[in-house]
């Protein structure tokens, strides 16, 4: 009897097992097993584009000065603070530095920058912004976004970073060009060194090639931040590689990057104030006809700092 109701029992479980779940159930679970899918939604807001023009001035060693180059580049960056100040790869703007040591010292490249925009997503309005900061040695730069028209943005916090291991599996998202609807796109890695000179920092490898942009753990945690980095001066070669700068290091550039970024909007307040201020100053002066200006007039408001408070 035992034995029956044992193979009775066993034919049960495998029936129950092949037997397809209501449509209702199959599809929460599926959704509940795409881990992958809600950690691409929840860090793609977090993600933006950023694009302007870029003026090159090539000089080869040796050779003399080539023409002038213009290019529109687009690339991406990630929001580190709730007014709007994001972080990017430095070698956007100096693609200099991103050369090997051998052609550096060949090629030497000025590049300046303007129009410089911030986009969100997929949508077409651009927000006008600023270079405030860069750091040479980490190979970051900071963009402020001047105006966020009331706009809600979702920063990535890098003041709980994770901890760092040989092995440890991790994540990054990016973005596609705008040609390809600026999809947020995830990438996975994996720690295999740590690196000590010229600085803390970890090799990778893996499908994620967003330079400047966040890569998190497996808890969803800011770990570090790609970028390109070049071998200690001396040390026998090695040229330069991507690497994960730890997140410790790469928040202590943010702190520094956010006084400026105060700064600037500050500045960009009062030109603003400014603008308007003359507008407002001619209509008091409409009434006075005489040749004579009187006193407290617009022009000798300016020098006061009104609008620098």
């Amino acid at each position: 009897m035992k034995t029956a109701f044992a193979g009775t029992a066993a034919l049960l479980a495998l029936l129950l097992a092949a037997a397809p779940l209501p449509a209702g159930e199959e599809t929460a679970g599926a959704k509940r097993g795409n881990v992958w899918q809600e950690r691409l939604d929840a860090v793609a807001p977090s993600i933006v584009s950023v694009k302007f023009v870029l003026n090159l001035r090539v000089t080869m060693i040796g050779r003399g000065e080539m023409p002038a180059q213009e290019r529109n580049v687009e690339a991406r960056g990630v929001l580190v603070n709730d007014r709007g100040l994001v972080l990017t790869s430095n070698t956007t703007f100096n693609p200099q530095l991103g050369f090997p040591p051998q052609f550096r010292n060949r090629i030497e490249v000025k590049s300046t920058h303007r129009e410089l925009r911030v986009l969100f997503g997929n949508e077409e309005e651009e927000y006008e912004a600023q270079i405030v900061a860069r750091d040479s040695k980490l190979g970051l730069a900071f963009i402020q976004i001047l105006d966020l028209k009331g706009r809600k943005v979702a920063p990535v916090d890098f003041k709980d970073g994770g901890v760092l291991r040989v092995g440890q599996d991790l994540y990054g998202v990016t973005r596609l060009p705008r040609g390809f609807d600026c999809a947020p796109m995830l990438g996975k890695l994996t720690v295999t060194a740590r690196v000590e000179k010229p600085r803390e920092m970890w090799a990778i490898a893996g499908s994620f090639g967003g330079m400047g942009l966040p890569v998190f753990d497996l808890s969803d945690r800011p770990v570090g931040v790609l970028s390109v980095q070049h071998a200690a001066g001396g040390a026998g070669g090695g040229g330069s590689a991507t690497f994960l700068l730890p997140a410790r290091k790469v928040r202590t550039s943010i702190e520094q990057a956010e006084k400026r970024a105060e700064e600037i909007l500050e500045e960009a307040k009062e030109k603003k104030a400014e603008e308007a201020a003359p507008e407002k100053e001619g209509e008091e002066e409409k009434p006075g006809e005489g040749g004579e200006k009187k006193p407290g007039g617009g022009e000798e408001k300016t020098p006061g700092g009104s609008g620098g408070k």
